[in-house]
């Protein structure tokens, strides 16, 4: 079974609404998260989490990597600056 989230959003004087189709799992981490980090709702952190995810791809999109692990570690590392600066705590 899925679960289903909605959210609204105002761009240039319209109201968006997306919809999204998420696992119990998911569903169930998202929770724990929401919790851990203070979030009012299950939209503010998934917004802020979009919003983290796109910063990261653009980065790592311009940065060419040289090995694998090199890759990984760089992103670990960027993903832990991302949090704790984005994150409220």
């Amino acid at each position: 079974m899925e679960n289903v989230m909605s959210d609204r959003f105002r761009r240039r004087n319209e109201v968006k609404i997306v919809t999204l189709k998420i696992s119990n799992d998911l569903y169930e981490e998202i929770n724990k998260y929401i919790d851990k980090y203070g979030y009012s709702s299950r939209s503010d952190f998934i917004r802020d989490a979009i919003k983290i995810f796109i910063r990261l791809l653009s980065i790592l999109e311009n940065n060419s990597p040289v090995t694998l692990d090199a890759r990984l570690r760089d992103i670990s590392e960027l993903i832990e600056k991302v949090i704790r600066s984005k994150c409220r705590f």
